[in-house]
């Protein structure tokens, strides 16, 4: 019997794919509050531009070199990421398939998506760090706004980011 192999151009596409669904659901769960569902008012949001769009805007620039530097300073952790991504294509791959090698790589995959965005959670607590208290105030303020609006209007049946997404388009 022939072995196939998949080429590599699928691979690609696989972890890359793999890659930004993990750091898609991360930076959402993050934003989103980290699932906590208490009493207390959460101040997350599911997208990276509207944080930003809530700090104020003569912080904005710095913020945005201050998340560019920290991409930058990831280079072993996203290198890590790809380590991890290969190590899954690899268990997809292998034959006989087996689950728990699988779980194993998925782990270590999430585990290098999680350094990832500690560095990034890092860098914004650095920022926030250097913001006057008004300034925080105003954008915890409007956080919270934010995220009132998106629950009411996810109760009215729309649905915000899918919006937000068209509208993007249409501009």
């Amino acid at each position: 019997m022939s072995e196939k192999s998949i080429p590599w151009p699928v691979l690609f596409l696989v972890s890359a794919a793999l890659n930004i669904l993990t750091l898609g659901a991360a930076l959402g769960y993050w934003l989103g509050g980290g699932g906590g569902r208490g009493g207390a008012e959460t101040v997350g949001l599911a997208a990276p531009a509207a944080v930003m769009a809530a700090l104020p805007a003569e912080v904005q620039p710095q913020v945005q070199r201050d998340l560019a530097l920290a991409w930058s300073r990831a280079q072993e952790e996203r290198e890590a990421l790809r380590v991890a991504n290969d190590q899954v294509i690899q268990q997809m791959q292998a034959e006989p398939y087996d689950a728990a090698a699988m779980q194993g790589a998925l782990l270590r995959r999430r585990e290098a998506g999680a350094a990832i965005i500690g560095r990034f959670q890092g860098a914004v607590a650095e920022t926030l760090s250097r913001l006057t208290p008004e300034q925080r105030r105003a954008a915890t303020a409007a956080l919270i706004e934010q995220r009132r609006d998106f629950r009411a209007r996810r109760r009215e049946g729309e649905h915000p980011l899918l919006e937000r997404r068209r509208e993007r388009r249409r501009q």
